[in-house]
């Protein structure tokens, strides 16, 4: 999957999902600060955000 790091930063990880032409029905954060992945999960209303229990 070119483009995609499981070390990138947030503004990374908008911009990939953007360049995605067909938007993906989930996404799910699995590693990474709480905050960031609440703030990251609020960018994105309209699409399913799962943020898994530890």
């Amino acid at each position: 999957m070119g483009g995609y790091s499981a070390h990138a930063r947030q503004t990374d990880l908008l911009n990939f999902v953007k360049r995605i032409w067909r938007k993906p029905s989930e996404i799910r954060l699995i590693h990474g600060d709480d905050r960031a992945k609440q703030n990251l999960q609020a960018k994105y209303p309209k699409v399913s955000v799962c943020i898994p229990n530890g």
